[in-house]
């Protein structure tokens, strides 16, 4: 007979079956997704991944995830900040939780994560800082997905790198940028 630790394979009922919470990551970062998908999926999570904000979109459109992981610095500065906006406010997305996971503030020295939650500048439940380490990350997402409408002060930078999984299309533009294309 084998048992399931929870902590290790978290999983909520949906019916009358059990099923793996599923993440979307949208970062442009390959590397990252690739380490994100090995934890997340280790952990016992559904991962998928978006390379641009209109990828993400699309994504979050078809897959319904339970949790969106961030990036805020991709094919612009803002993609991040402005997938936020138009999520939260479209009300099929508006209950799904948003977390930040970006370099942003050590790329521009501007803080952000003030202004996290702010429903009208930055709509997220959650913002950490690259590098971050996995078992914060995951201590995050844990937090998320159990209480995903619960609003918690947004805090912490961490001092080593997480990681997530390929997106075929990431690949493709980053030949084609690579080729001159």
């Amino acid at each position: 007979m084998m048992t399931l630790s929870f902590q290790l394979y978290p999983t909520f009922w949906r019916g009358e079956r059990m099923e793996k919470h599923k993440i979307l990551v949208v970062d442009d970062d390959v590397d990252l997704c690739d380490s994100l998908k090995v934890l997340l999926e280790n952990a016992g999570y559904e991962m998928s991944s978006a390379c641009s904000k209109a990828e993400g979109l699309e994504k979050t459109r078809r897959e319904h995830p339970d949790l969106i992981i961030l990036d805020v610095m991709m094919e612009t500065w803002q993609d991040g900040f402005e997938m936020s906006r138009e999520l939260k406010g479209d009300p099929a997305f508006q209950a799904v939780p948003i977390l930040i996971l970006t370099s942003v503030e050590a790329r521009t020295g501007i803080e952000f994560r003030s202004t996290a939650g702010d429903p009208a500048w930055l709509p997220v439940e959650g913002f950490l800082d690259k590098p971050v380490p996995p078992n914060k990350l995951l201590a995050e997402v844990r937090r998320l997905l159990q209480n995903p409408g619960a609003s918690q002060r947004i805090t912490g930078a961490a001092p080593r790198r997480g990681t997530v999984a390929r997106s075929e299309s990431c690949l493709s533009e980053r030949s084609q940028m690579a080729s001159g294309e």
